[in-house]
């Protein structure tokens, strides 16, 4: 576990220095660019390069939180991180026996659907752990059915809006481990349920 923990860290962190770096100085003069056209009709690629170098960006913050997760899991356990990470976090339930990928991929999705939850509801977010179920309930506004339908999708109309690139980023992972995550409206608010993937079939 701690060479796994070491070698995933060190190839983070190599990842990110070899590219927020570069990733910085093209951001800067994108934006220098950027405010010589401030019409978007007249910024044309300029704006174009400006967004995919913010998500881009976006993505290696996430990766790097990734590594940070893996140093810290043998410290505390998961339901010890998120109440440390969100201290209004209720949380019901216990988490079972899990494997190290399964400890940090859990660990990284929740705090994607966490981060969310309290973006829209910060008075009150609770998390419902059962077996091979997890439920994630907050009491904001919601999703409307355009939204509930991408839910987790990569588009256009995704990126940079309500979940951006980390609800994708968290499905990802929760598949590695055998899982998927869905998304109800309760009104109010939403409820995102994790579930473990069944093989059987229809």
């Amino acid at each position: 576990q701690e060479s796994t923990i070491n070698w995933f860290s060190t190839l983070v962190n190599l990842v990110s220095h070899n590219l927020r770096s570069p990733l910085a100085n093209i951001l800067g003069n994108a934006q220098i660019l950027e405010s010589k056209y401030p019409s978007s009709n007249e910024q044309g690629e300029v704006f174009q390069i400006v967004n995919s170098v913010r998500t881009a960006d976006k993505i290696i913050s996430r990766l790097l939180k990734a590594s940070f997760v893996t140093d810290n899991m043998s410290k505390m356990t998961i339901s010890e991180s998120l109440l440390q990470a969100y201290p209004n976090l209720i949380l019901k339930g216990e988490f079972g026996d899990l494997t190290y990928q399964e400890s940090v991929s859990f660990l990284l999705s929740l705090e994607v659907f966490l981060d969310n939850s309290f973006r829209f509801s910060p008075d009150r977010v609770e998390v419902l752990l059962g077996e091979n179920q997890i439920e994630i309930l907050d009491f904001g506004p919601g999703l409307n059915q355009d939204q509930l339908d991408r839910f987790g999708n990569v588009d256009g109309n995704t990126l940079g809006t309500l979940h951006g690139i980390g609800i994708p980023f968290a499905l990802r992972i929760l598949k590695t481990i055998g899982y998927d995550a869905k998304a109800e409206n309760c009104n109010p608010g939403l409820k995102i349920t994790v579930i473990k993937i069944s093989n059987d079939t229809p």
